[in-house]
């Protein structure tokens, strides 16, 4: 008798006809094309940037779930995380959680209002932030900011967290690390600071 994963068999030579038989054989190349694929995205830049940016969109969302829109203070049905320094100009401010809130899809996308204009928005944003915040706080976030580069591990370890804290929230806890606090400028946006004293239990959630 012959026990592999796949079942049991009773002599090698059964086991060799199992092996050999299409279905196998395509079920073996598509786990080897899978992880080959996976590889490849793993190590793929551009990929885990959007990948990344989706993750801390959804989180943005949930750590502001007691707020309205950034912008405006209305509710709305549709929110997105806008990014107060726009990532076209601040490619570098992409992945700094205090740079980005739960804003209503029309002011995100300038549409709530028939002469919203790029500028009047960042005015309301910026107004939100300081009835928020603080004006200090708000001046810190249009200081020079350093460029990071992530590499596509940081990312991935990067998204390791935010599906921990997606999960932490969710659950109806509070948050456990400190996203939105100003950091000192040789620090990256992937080294989030623990703000309880709770553990986080890493590979938990979708990443």
């Amino acid at each position: 008798m012959i026990v592999v994963p796949a079942g049991k068999f009773c002599c090698h030579s059964h086991l060799m006809e199992f092996v050999k038989e299409p279905s196998v054989v395509k079920a073996g190349t598509e786990k080897r094309e899978k992880a080959k694929n996976q590889k490849k995205k793993d190590n793929y830049l551009p990929f885990q940037l959007e990948h990344t940016r989706k993750r801390l969109n959804e989180l943005i969302i949930l750590l502001d779930d007691n707020f309205n829109c950034i912008c405006c203070g209305l509710p709305s049905d549709t929110y997105h995380a806008g990014h107060y320094r726009s990532v076209g100009g601040n490619a570098h401010m992409r992945f700094w959680a205090f740079n980005i809130h739960k804003q209503s899809a029309g002011c995100n996308l300038k549409t709530k209002w028939k002469k919203a204009t790029e500028a009047s928005m960042e005015k309301d944003y910026r107004k939100g932030l300081i009835g928020r915040y603080g004006l200090e706080y708000v001046e810190a976030i249009e200081g020079d900011w350093p460029l990071t580069n992530p590499t596509c591990q940081d990312l991935i370890d990067f998204r390791k967290l935010i599906a921990i804290e997606k999960k932490n929230l969710l659950g109806g806890n509070p948050a456990i690390f400190d996203w939105r606090r100003i950091p000192s400028k040789s620090e990256k946006p992937w080294k989030v600071v623990i703000l309880s004293s709770q553990q986080p239990q890493m590979g938990s959630g979708e990443i």
